[in-house]
């Protein structure tokens, strides 16, 4: 457990328990989120790449004629090759933004329960002044917003 959610003084063991799930799974989130980016990344420079290559070893030694250009495209074996990179990029792409969108789910569904639950998790008015302070220590720690469900 992380050491601010477990030194919180008038939080119960459940409330630790939610909140050390949340930064869980805002991690989680984050990291998906990360691997996505890269991903997207490498698909730009490698389309930049490919259309680069194409340019100047297809298109300026053939004068720009489009049908050379066309027939030298497709008898080349490793194009093939090339645009199979390409789609398997955009195929990671694809995949981790489903990834992504699932865990941002989880993490928002979480986070609302969190605060719809705010009264149950701190009862008595000591605890229900110690929520401010929860509050503002996932905000500055984590990053993570529970004064509101809207995102």
């Amino acid at each position: 457990m992380e050491k601010k959610i477990k030194e919180l003084k008038y939080t119960d063991s459940q409330a630790k328990q939610m909140l050390q799930e949340l930064v869980k799974r805002k991690r989680e989130y984050e990291q998906v989120k990360n691997r996505c980016k890269g991903w997207q990344f490498a698909l730009f420079i490698l389309t930049s790449l490919f259309f680069l290559y194409l340019y100047f070893f297809l298109y300026v030694p053939y004068n720009g004629q489009i049908g050379f250009v066309i027939h030298a495209f497709i008898t080349e074996s490793k194009h093939i090759f090339y645009i199979f990179l390409l789609g398997s990029c955009y195929g990671m792409i694809f995949h981790y933004k489903k990834k992504e969108e699932k865990k941002e789910k989880e993490y928002h569904e979480l986070r609302c329960e969190i605060i719809e639950k705010s009264t149950d998790l701190w009862k008595s008015d000591d605890a229900w002044r110690e929520r401010e302070d929860v509050f503002a220590m996932m905000k500055q720690q984590y990053d993570i917003n529970l004064y509101f469900e809207s995102k």
